[in-house]
């Protein structure tokens, strides 16, 4: 079921590599002005393979869908199920997404934050956004209020005798009723142009604003009414390791001064609205402090601990558990207070990410497995005439 996806991310990954060695040839060539006959061609031809390449969004969407891990656990399968044929038909794509690693992961190199008034917002170039709003539970409350005070305005203007309002004569409810077979006269539902007919513009239904991750759902009228700030996370990724990120954690600082940082060290405010009351209590806001390698990965520590990826975890439960493989930071952005753990309807802001720790291991794993696999077939039963002629 796998093998397709597979196969799409090792095509993928060499097409990659190859567009990178023409490239550098084409750049080269172009600097020394050789052979300016064949050069258009030659220009046309890299032209032809780089339109001939797999989509950068489908083999990406086969790589989130079979990861590396996954990847090398149907290998051990195999293995242990002496399945060599489907053993070998994976390994070639395992030790190419390891060969090429930093082309399907890339380091992760910044970790920035964007406010908005607007949900969808230009972004710097380089970055990608993470689509939770970190303001939601702020919006959520907000929009409550709103809509209870709106409900109680409709309340204090109606009657207190609980008497029906006088209606303008000719109306629905105290005018004169008009005939139904004159009002079917007057509107034909089939004429041309009509509403109904069949040439007739169909008319779109107005859907709300909303955040389809936070699942609410907020018209302009009540976004320009609390005047929400959307808060989101930015990344930026690269493959030159002198910039990657090796470490993340959530400090809480002051909102003038900053945390502390020590070298290599860098900080992000987070303007999150916290619980009510807890900013007025502490006056410290959360800040997203990440390390930076110093010598390019060359210390095995920093290889262990290279950061891939970040995601943002929000519910209503202080113990929310992460994503597969991903560690959370167990601090809440939103600051809301322990001793209220068990009050209901309460909502919890996290930041967790995912190293290439298990990569080492992964690694070491499909490497063993493949001299064992070449062990195994190697071994010739002693009913077998190649047996005998051995001892010969």
């Amino acid at each position: 079921m796998v093998k397709p996806e597979i196969d799409v991310i090792k095509q993928a990954l060499v097409q990659i590599h190859e567009k990178k060695k023409r490239d550098k040839d084409k750049k080269e060539k172009l600097a020394s002005r050789e052979n300016d006959d064949d050069l258009d061609e030659l220009l046309e031809n890299y032209k032809n393979l780089d339109n001939e390449m797999i989509k950068e969004v489908d083999w990406k969407s086969a790589s989130y869908n079979v990861p590396i891990e996954v990847h090398v656990e149907l290998l051990k399968l195999c293995f242990e199920a002496k399945m060599w044929t489907e053993f070998d038909a994976l390994l070639d794509p395992a030790l190419v997404r390891l060969k090429f690693r930093r082309y399907e992961v890339p380091y992760l190199a910044t970790v920035d934050i964007q406010m908005s008034t607007q949900k969808i917002s230009n972004i710097p170039n380089g970055f990608e956004r993470l689509p939770r709003d970190l303001n939601a539970a702020n919006l959520r409350i907000e929009l409550k209020k709103l809509r209870a005070s709106a409900k109680e305005g409709l309340e204090d203007d109606a009657p207190a005798d609980g008497s029906v309002p006088s209606e303008k004569p000719g109306s629905a409810v105290g005018g004169k009723k008009e005939d139904p077979k004159k009002a079917a006269a007057k509107v034909d539902p089939k004429a041309k142009g009509g509403k109904g007919a069949k040439d007739a513009p169909v008319e779109e239904e107005k859907k709300p604003d909303g955040d389809d991750e936070d699942n609410i759902i907020a018209s302009h009228k009540e976004l320009d009414l609390i005047q929400h700030i959307y808060v989101n996370m930015l990344l930026q990724r690269t493959k030159n390791p002198q910039n990657a990120i090796v470490g993340l954690e959530v400090v809480l600082g002051d909102e003038t001064v900053g945390p502390d940082l020590p070298d290599n060290h860098f900080a992000v405010a987070v303007p999150i609205r916290q619980h009510p009351g807890a900013y007025e209590t502490t006056r410290l806001i959360p800040y997203i402090v990440f390390k930076r390698t110093a010598n390019s990965l060359i210390d095995e520590e920093d290889c262990l601990s290279i950061i891939t990826d970040v995601k943002i975890l929000m519910g209503q439960d202080r113990h929310l558990q992460p994503p597969l493989g991903y560690t959370k930071v167990p601090v809440d952005l939103r600051q809301t207070p322990a001793d209220l753990e068990r009050v209901p309807n309460l909502d919890y802001v996290y930041i967790c990410y995912k190293t290439d720790k298990q990569l080492a291991l992964v690694e070491r794993d499909l490497l063993i497995f493949r001299r064992i696999a070449e062990l195994e077939r190697s071994f010739v039963p002693k009913s077998d005439p190649e047996f005998e002629a051995q001892s010969e």
